[in-house]
This record gives C-alpha cells, sequence and structure tokens, in this order.
C-alpha cells in the first residue's frame, strides 16, 4: 500500500463585516459522516495519522483495520489511493468544501451550498517513480514549489465554484445531502463559479501571520448558515475548542483573526488579550 497526501487547505476570506473561514480538502468526501468525539473508530484514526511518518508499517497496518471495519470511508478511500493522492504540486490541487452550508438570502430563502475550488493550472498529479524520488530528495518540495512560484511572481490562482442544491430537493436525492462521505454529482447540480483566489505573496512573519491564524468553521457571515450535517457541527466544536487551548481565550482580538469592521469586544483580561 503507498502513502499518499489528504491535504485540508483552510481560508480566511474577508467579507466587509468579519471573516468566514472556508476549510477544504483535496478529496470529495471524508472517511467518517459522524463527529470523531462520539465514533472510536474516528479517534483511532486520527491518532494513526498522527504517527504514521513515524511508524509506516504500524500505519499501514491499522489503517487496513480501520477501513475494513468502517465500510463508510470506501468512498474516500477509493479517492485518497487514487492519483489525486499524490498531487503534482499545491498549484494543482482542487479543493472540495466536503461539509454543507446553507447561503440565506434578505428574504429568509435556504439553499444548500458545497463550496469547490478549482486551479487555473488544472488537476495534476505525478506517477509513483516520481513521488518516490520527490520525497526522498526534498521533503518539503510540494511548500517549496509554491513558496518559489509566488516569489517568482508566477501568482497560483484558484476559481471559486458554487454547488446549489434546493432545501426542497433534500427529500427526493437518493442519497443523503448533508453525509459528508457522498458526493453531489455535478451532472445534477453544476458548479457555477463565483470568485477567483489569487496567492500573490508568502507571509512576512511566520508567528503572527502562520501560527496565530485560528480557523474556526463556526466563523460564518451575514448570508451564510449552518446545515444538519453531523461532521459540520462537530467541527464547529471542536475547531473553537482547539483555538481557546492553543492560542487563548481572546484569539479574536488578534490581528489575523480580527473583523474588519468595527466591533465591540466583551471580553476582558486573560492571555492573548489585545484590546
Amino acid at each position: 500500500m503507498r502513502e499518499s497526501l489528504v491535504w485540508w487547505q483552510t481560508i480566511n476570506l474577508e467579507t466587509e463585516t468579519m471573516y468566514y473561514v472556508e476549510s477544504s480538502l483535496n478529496l470529495t468526501m471524508k472517511f467518517l459522516k459522524d463527529s470523531p468525539r462520539t465514533t472510536a473508530f474516528g479517534t483511532k484514526f486520527l491518532s494513526i495519522l498522527s504517527f504514521s511518518g513515524r511508524l509506516l508499517t504500524m500505519f499501514i497496518s491499522f489503517y487496513r483495520d480501520y477501513i475494513s471495519l468502517k465500510p463508510e470511508s470506501t468512498h474516500m478511500i477509493a479517492w485518497h489511493l487514487s492519483d489525486r493522492g499524490i498531487p503534482r504540486s499545491y498549484r494543482h490541487i482542487q479543493g472540495f468544501g466536503v461539509n454543507t452550508f446553507v447561503f440565506v438570502t434578505k428574504e429568509g430563502k435556504r439553499t444548500y451550498v458545497k463550496f469547490h475550488w478549482t486551479p487555473h493550472l488544472g488537476t495534476h498529479s505525478l506517477v509513483w517513480d516520481e513521488a518516490l524520488k520527490l520525497n526522498g530528495q526534498d521533503p518539503d518540495f510540494h511548500r517549496r514549489d509554491l513558496y518559489d512560484s509566488i516569489n517568482a511572481g508566477a501568482y497560483p490562482k484558484w476559481e471559486l465554484g458554487v454547488q446549489l442544491i434546493p432545501v426542497e430537493d433534500e427529500d427526493k436525492l437518493p442519497f443523503d445531502i448533508l453525509d459528508c462521505t457522498k458526493y453531489v454529482p455535478e451532472e445534477m447540480y453544476p458548479v457555477k463559479n463565483i470568485g477567483t483566489m489569487e496567492l500573490n505573496r508568502n507571509v512576512t512573519d511566520y508567528f503572527s501571520e502562520t501560527e496565530q491564524v485560528a480557523f474556526c468553521t463556526s466563523h460564518i457571515v451575514p448570508g451564510i448558515d449552518y446545515s444538519n450535517d453531523p461532521m459540520l457541527q462537530a467541527r464547529n466544536f471542536s475547531y473553537l475548542d482547539t483555538q481557546l487551548s492553543r492560542v487563548g481565550r481572546n484569539f479574536r482580538q488578534l490581528p489575523i483573526n480580527k473583523p474588519v469592521c468595527p466591533y465591540m469586544n466583551l471580553l476582558r483580561d486573560g492571555q492573548m488579550v489585545c484590546s
């Protein structure tokens, strides 16, 4: 069994009110459809990922054990072990929102939405021999490629697209729209491009611009709401807990995380206070 890459892409989108956090995978679905906190298998799988780099032989045994006992993971594993698991570079990776959010109009009309990121350079993968050589010669190849490309002025771009699914269609579909182990066919609901993201500079202060970034799926803006996707609801809790323990209770006051509009912060004192 080969070792492949599952890549998380998390982006702070600046709006007139605050940052909206959009978190994506390079695969279209997740390996389980309920919270890892309440699923022993989920906890086990996350533990496997944490030491896979040191004990690959043990990782492969646990990996096979996990997917054999959790049939819902089969869909993601099929993608994971395909060519998408060995991307050519970060600049050639698609992003899939995986979880289902909701667009809400001023009138209160709700529409399910799935987010997609499509690279301008196209989606390309390595062949297995290339992956082995690159990983052996330069374990930081992907990070270096992205950094050097931006420095050279070859700014990577992605199109942000959305799949819009009427709420009324939820019970008519042959699958659960709120199950993040499923993929919504583009033939049924085409992806509509609504914007472009360009990475045009590298960070200048790694600590303040990278280490202190606190991504939370619970950070939404007017016009976007949560669905009843069980995994999304779990992430809303767990991501917030992570930032509270990792950065501190006042992480929202840090320049990289605070809203761009005037706001009143009702917290005072404590770790990381900036007001």
